[in-house]
């Protein structure tokens, strides 16, 4: 399943034909997006390869969601290097990312499903092998509850023999939500894994948004993680007021640590604590806005205060612009830089189709003393789309990138998508 995933997806449509379905107004949603890359990469022996990678993601739905009745959603990719080189080789060639069938029993729940698929719930974020429920309990209160395998990759082996049950139960009273999540990772190592989490959504008055949430790290009696956002107007300026705390060997437990990409974080004592806001300001066709943010580090006795400024404009169906300017004053030489980005997308030339996008972005850095005897650093990416009778769109990238940390690389990219005239993909280059 791991291996070939877009056969596994290409089976089951074949077992799932529409005509065994009850509900004849369902229909299927098929996406197809193809990417095909070139870029020039160095191997063990620093050899250099020109690569040629393709790689097809291909999503499958039936039925609809919301509505009672059984329904189906698969979404995998897969990845072959056209070259012939075998930079790929120590690498996963494609991966189920979810596929599972699904059952509602009445319009608004309750509803289960089964199969590899993403559990949302709560503050709860994980991918398994199993089974999800969620169901009104009241007019007032929902139940969710799954369980299952982790879904991991042959990187991760040593959590396929762990299991992760979760529940959630929500309480809805009008213009306020929360919530009290609990899940237990089973197998792991020195014990079993607990959470327990608490999140809040109000509607407060003078339309005042508070939103956020807690995490309890029951194995070692310590919060693991608070955010919270506050958002409101004074007349036509938006505000967002944010506070985050992080305490990296609680949050990531023994399980996610061995498939954590911050998983050195967890085996510190580090604490992290952001806070600051985003101001903005909005009329057609423009808006303007500033972001500032304090990251201050525990054990490193470090603070990161990053600040920048934005202006976005559109021109009604013809163009995009936005700009950014960014400084962030840390303590450490790579946190010390200016950034600017300015990204533009156009709509309507006079050599362009009607059909036809142009667009293009580039962030430049300049730091304030060398990083590898490099002060700067340049990404630019340049992108053309076409669309074709409301069902298939070809993107054309080039992108190319220069820093401390690598001397050069350049690449493009051919994206082919099939999106059924839903246009809703989102692709970008």
């Amino acid at each position: 399943m791991h291996k070939n995933p877009i056969l596994f997806i290409t089976l089951i449509l074949l077992l799932l034909p529409a005509t065994s379905f009850p509900a004849l107004d369902n229909q299927w949603d098929l996406s197809s997006e193809t990417i095909i890359r070139t870029n020039e990469r160095q191997d063990a022996e620093d050899k250099d390869n020109l690569l040629f990678p393709a790689y097809e993601y291909l999503t499958a739905d039936y039925g609809r969601p919301l509505a009672a009745g059984l329904t189906f959603h698969a979404h995998g990719w897969g990845r072959h290097d056209l070259s012939g080189s075998d930079v790929f080789d120590d690498k996963s060639d494609g991966e189920l990312l979810y596929g599972y069938l699904g059952y509602t029993f009445a319009p608004g729940g309750p509803g289960v499903k089964l199969g590899r698929q993403s559990v949302f719930t709560g503050l709860m974020d994980e991918r398994i092998d199993g089974m999800s429920l969620q169901s009104p309990i009241s007019q007032w209160m929902t139940l969710s509850a799954y369980g299952g395998a982790p879904a991991v990759d042959s990187t991760y082996d040593d959590r396929r023999e762990q299991r992760v049950y979760g529940s959630r139960m929500g309480v809805n009273l009008g213009n306020a939500e929360t919530g009290v999540s609990y899940q237990t990772t089973q197998n792991s190592e020195p014990e079993d894994d607990k959470k327990l989490g608490v999140d809040l959504y109000a509607i407060l008055p003078a339309d005042i948004i508070f939103s956020g949430f807690s995490s309890l790290n029951l194995v070692s009696s310590a919060w693991a993680e608070h955010s919270y956002e506050l958002q409101f107007m004074v007349k036509e300026i938006n505000i967002k007021p944010m506070y985050q705390r992080i305490q990296f060997q609680d949050l990531f437990d023994e399980g996610s640590l061995k498939s954590s990409p911050f998983r050195f974080l967890g085996e510190t004592d580090e604490v992290l604590t952001v806070a600051g806001g985003d101001v903005s300001w909005q009329r057609q066709p423009i808006e303007i806005g500033a972001q500032v943010k304090n990251y201050a580090y525990d054990q490193k006795s470090e603070a990161n205060i990053y600040s920048a400024g934005f202006l976005n404009w559109t021109a009604e169906n013809l163009s995009e612009l936005s700009l950014e300017c960014g400084l962030m004053n840390g303590d450490a030489p790579q946190n010390r830089f200016i950034l600017g980005r300015t990204g533009v997308k156009v709509y309507s030339l006079p050599l362009l189709p009607q059909q036809g996008h142009l667009s293009g972005d580039i962030i430049y850095v300049t730091y304030n003393e060398p990083i590898y005897e490099q002060k700067d650093s340049i990404t630019a990416v340049l992108s053309y789309s076409h669309r074709f009778r409301d069902m298939f769109e070809i993107i054309i990238s080039g992108d190319y990138s220069k820093g401390p940390y690598f001397d050069q690389d350049v690449g493009a990219s051919l994206i082919l998508v099939y999106d059924g005239g839903s246009g809703d993909l989102g692709v970008q280059p």
